[in-house]
């Protein structure tokens, strides 16, 4: 059987495999996996309707997400809210944008703002695209390589002099708002999806582990064929929150926020792997970071995709 983050796939069967079936009331359509150290059963037939957000990576079934995707806002208020139209397929609600075609059937690589962005010697000349998010203008090397996509949680002021710098020295850029919380921000990237070519967007994934996985998904929705990442690390063993971080690639100093737990992680990272290598079967994927101490998808990549050197 399968392990994972010192996860295991468990039998069909098995007790912890009925105990699954039981919670969701039907046979799983996924893998059932079982951490020991928490004596916890999770896979990627828990959502936010038969278990809430925390525990699973999926807003809803397949079947189901297209007709209730499960946004914080409708959907329907954020497309007359912001002058868009969106449409939707089993893993994304999303607005049109120009020139989304270009990323069918290139190689885009995926920089997050985990330790490894720095820590890696990656080149950007080796792909077709970058995409980044959140305070990715803060990081010299990741503003000077110019993506193409990129994302911006409400965390981010759309009245930053970097940022607004940015997209005024890369007006091609796609500029993806993935999360709304509130009216406010919707009227704010309102004004900005204006003068930009900006987009609305809301995966199916949306688990713990941040943006990348939400871009990761977006990525194959769009017809990537490779997808490598680079800054999708997770944390050490011991870290808590409120703690600073130094390693941040966008934000040193910036604290552990939201609801991180260690064991927390790794399963969200199991579950997103397992997600992400069913939905991409055609897709090759890359994990830069592999075998540093903090990238929580090491054990994975290393069994299921290995680093090409």
């Amino acid at each position: 059987m399968t392990e994972w983050n010192d996860c295991l796939q468990v039998e069909v069967g098995s007790q912890a495999y009925d105990s699954m079936q039981n919670h969701i009331g039907h046979e799983p359509i996924h893998r059932v996996w079982y951490q020991e150290e928490t004596d916890r059963i999770f896979g990627l037939d828990l959502n936010w309707k038969n278990i809430g957000h925390k525990e699973s990576l999926l807003t809803n079934t397949r079947r189901c997400f297209q007709s209730n995707p499960r946004c914080v806002i409708p959907v329907g208020e954020i497309e007359k809210a912001m002058g868009v139209t969106t449409f939707a397929t089993p893993e994304v609600v999303m607005s049109r944008f120009h020139d989304m075609d270009r990323f069918h059937n290139t190689r885009i690589l995926i920089v997050g703002a985990g330790p490894t962005t720095n820590l890696v010697d990656w080149n950007p000349d080796n792909y077709d695209h970058i995409w980044s998010c959140n305070h990715f203008f803060l990081n010299e090397k990741v503003f000077e390589c110019k993506p193409s996509l990129v994302t911006l949680c409400e965390e981010v002021s759309l009245d930053n002099p970097e940022l607004l710098r940015y997209i005024d020295s890369n007006p091609s850029c796609a500029v993806g708002f993935d999360q709304f919380n509130s009216i406010e921000r919707i009227k704010q990237s309102k004004r900005f999806i204006s003068a930009t070519n900006s987009f609305f967007s809301w995966t199916r994934c949306q688990g713990k582990i941040g943006a990348i996985t939400r871009l990761i998904s977006l990525a194959v929705e769009l017809g990537a064929t490779e997808i490598h990442t680079v800054g999708f690390d997770g944390h050490e063993k011991g870290e808590r929150c409120n703690e600073e971080r130094h390693d941040h690639a966008f934000e040193p100093r910036k604290k552990l926020q939201g609801t991180y737990e260690y064991n927390l992680y790794l399963r969200h990272f199991v579950m997103f792997w397992d997600y992400a290598l069913w939905l991409a079967k055609n897709t090759k994927f890359q994990n830069l970071g592999e075998g540093y101490s903090m990238n929580m998808s090491t054990d994975i990549s290393r069994q299921e995709f290995p680093l090409r050197v």
